[in-house]
This record gives C-alpha cells, structure tokens and sequence, in this order.
C-alpha cells in the first residue's frame, strides 16, 4: 500500500521548533517539503498529484483549481486561524476535510498588535526616517501616552483576549465588542461589552481581531470614521478587507486638510 503523501508548503511551518515536522516523518507518512514553494512552481504541481493532504499557510490560494491540480487530495490542514484563503465549498465538492489551528499563533499576533500600537503612539518609524535624513525633530515630533488610554477591541475572541490581558499591563479601559460575548471572561477581567458604534466612539485606540468574513468585509467604513475620534489610533493585524482602504484614505486626508497644530492626524493606521 501507497503511503499517505503530506505536502508541505506554508513557509514558517517549523520556523523556531522542527520537533512537528520531525514527527511527521517519523509517523510513517511520506512527507514532501516544498516550504515557501507555490503552484508557479513545477516541483509543487507534480508533488500536488501525488499528495493525499496539504499543510499550507496564507499564501497558497485553495479553490478550484488547485483541487483539479491534486485528484487525491483528502485533507486540507491550515496553518492559523483564517480560512479566507480556502474555498470550503470546493473543499466539500472534492470530499476533502478542512483543518485549521485556531490558538496556534494567539501570542504573536498580540504581540504584534502591541508593537503596532506603541510604534503609532511613539512615532517610531516616522522619527526613525528622520534621523536617517538628518533631521533632528526630537522638539517638534510629539507622541502620545497610551498608559490609562481606552482600548476598543472588535473580537475577543482568542487573539483579542490575549491583546486585552497585556493593555492591562499599561493600566488601560478595556472595552470590547463580539455577538459571542466571552461573559466569564470578560468580567474575570472587568472588560465592558459595548455596542460596535459605542465602541468607535470612546476608544482612542481601536484593534481589529476578527476573522474575515462577508459580514465583516469593510466593517471599518466611512461610516466607522466619523464616530471615531480624530485622535484614535486603529490598528488592524486581522485581514485587511476588514477595514474599506478608499475610506480609511478619505479619513485620512480629511483629518491632513483639517489639522492643527500638534493635531495628531497621523494616527490613522492599518497593518494587513
């Protein structure tokens, strides 16, 4: 009998511990390890035809074409918690399961998220570029705390729990929006639920943490922006379609026409 063929393909699988893939090997499976490879590669489209099941991350699209690729592919095992790079309904027409690892990567996205925040708050990438261009602006270039700020969390879900315990660490108002309320969680941690317009009103930080869905395509609209203060920072380390670009652009040279001075337009931000 033929072993079960694993083809791996999403590139930080195994980045900073080999310990999974070495049990993948050494389960009995035939594993193929094309990391960082992809369908315009030729190497990837033959071992798509003899793969049983494919580990992939965000950059393999998973559709129909890709099936038509891969006749005896059974098992879809996606590396994180979004699905939006997989057509569940061309997955089910081929009889093929659908795996994801929701929790898997719930730290480093937070930690991201902080990064994201004080990099914003502090104006870190902005002096940075100055000092390189022999600018010294330390007078001129003003950042804001975010100690005892009002954090806006839209999903509390895995992620966004993790991303509501560290603004604990800086003393902040957590308040969260989420249509499925985490309740022992939250009042474990006296986070306020709050209606999504409530939310975007009182938040001066607001931090996107849900998944990509049709409902949620283009949540943060123009709408969105108006309720929000001027001075709010947004940061978005779920998908990027969450939040309307056109309209983050037209917030965002509404408030450059509009600003004062030390008037922090700038805060308007989005990380895809």
């Amino acid at each position: 009998m033929a072993k079960f063929t694993v083809l791996v393909e999403t590139r930080p699988f195994c980045a900073f511990n080999t310990a999974p893939m070495h049990k993948l090997k050494n389960s009995g499976m035939s594993v193929i390890d094309l990391r960082g490879s992809g369908i315009e590669d030729d190497d990837f489209i033959n071992a798509l035809k003899q793969a049983d099941a494919v580990l992939c991350g965000n950059d393999l699209q998973v559709n129909e074409d890709l099936f038509d690729l891969a006749p005896k592919v059974k098992v879809i095992a996606k590396l994180g918690v979004g699905l939006d790079t997989v057509d569940i309904d061309a997955a089910s027409r081929h009889n093929a399961i659908v795996f994801h690892t929701p929790g898997a990567n719930n730290q480093a996205v937070a930690d991201h998220t902080f990064a994201l925040i004080l990099s914003l708050a502090r104006r870190i990438l902005y002096c940075d570029q100055s000092l390189r261009e022999k600018r010294w602006e330390h007078t001129k270039i003003m950042g804001v705390e975010i100690w005892q700020k009002t954090m806006g969390i839209i999903g509390l879900g895995a992620i966004g729990r993790c991303v509501a315990l560290r603004a604990k660490g800086f003393q902040m108002k957590v308040v969260a929006y989420d249509p499925y309320w985490p309740a022992e969680f939250a009042d474990q941690e006296g986070i306020e639920q709050l209606p999504l317009d409530e939310l975007l009103k009182v938040a001066d930080i607001v931090t996107i943490h849900v998944p990509l869905t049709p409902e949620n395509k283009g949540l943060i609209n123009a709408r969105a922006f108006k309720l929000m203060k001027s001075t709010a920072l947004l940061i978005n380390a779920a998908r990027g379609a969450i939040v309307a670009e056109s309209d983050l652009y037209q917030a965002w040279m509404c408030l450059s026409r509009n600003r004062r001075p030390n008037h922090r337009c700038w805060n308007w931000t989005m990380s895809c």
